[in-house]
């Protein structure tokens, strides 16, 4: 089993080396790109909407993404190599603060092989407690720096959002709704006009679970724009 994983991730990191955008992409054709890897790109929260406590207070570990390439090899000269699916890895950290704040922090270098990489932060501050009421709540706002392929495409995300979640001891499902705000660019020699550059926006629904073991798992589904994607967490929390 750990022999066909290894070769799994071997297979998939000279893959990803060689993966790359299509070029003479239309203005269309860029507004997708944003759409694809803009919105894929974005920090998840992979967290219930109850607050950490200030000490210890911490959950860490590597965030494993899901994120459908859709048609993107498709557009422009339709030469592009994107995998079907990609898995951008993360490290992921979540505090928690003071006042029922909580930061979390993801981030994945550049460089290490030709993926989605970026470094993101979500300031969370819970208002609704369980212990007073039937579910906690929590609002949000995030930033998110992406740089994928190369630096082929170079972006920046803005999220806003709610999130609720119950707590059943080793399980807490959660489920949030957000406003994700993506704007990117890819070189001017990739495009086939003067556009090259954009902005897209779109609502963000997502469902996910933390469950409570010797490590903490957690499952998040995301759709953005309609269209499916999602992360496994593996980790500690203290």
């Amino acid at each position: 089993m750990k022999i066909r994983l290894f070769v799994f991730f071997l297979v998939f990191h000279f893959r990803a080396m060689g993966a790359s955008l299509p070029g003479e992409l239309s203005a269309v054709d860029v507004d997708r790109v944003i759409e694809i890897l803009g919105f894929g790109g974005a920090t998840r929260l992979l967290r219930s909407a109850e607050p950490y406590e200030a000490f210890p207070g911490l959950k860490i570990g590597v965030e494993l993404g899901f994120i459908p390439s859709k048609d993107i090899n498709a557009l422009g000269n339709q030469l592009g190599s994107i995998p079907t699916i990609m898995f951008p890895p993360r490290l992921y950290v979540a505090k928690g603060l003071f006042l029922d704040l909580e930061f979390i922090f993801s981030f994945f270098p550049s460089g290490i092989i030709s993926t989605i990489s970026s470094y993101g932060g979500i300031l969370k501050w819970t208002f609704l407690h369980e212990a007073e009421h039937s579910i906690s709540a929590a609002g949000y706002g995030g930033y998110t720096k992406i740089s994928a392929f190369d630096s082929t495409y170079e972006g920046s995300d803005w999220e806003f959002g709610v999130v609720a979640s119950k707590d059943y001891v080793r399980t807490r499902p959660f489920a949030g709704l957000g406003l994700l705000f993506a704007s990117g660019s890819v070189p001017p020699s990739f495009a086939k006009t003067p556009k090259f550059s954009g902005s897209q926006s779109t609502i963000h629904i997502f469902l996910g679970l933390e469950v409570e073991l010797p490590v903490n798992v957690t499952l998040q589904f995301d759709l953005m724009n309609l269209s499916p994607s999602g992360s496994l967490f593996l980790g500690k929390k203290f």
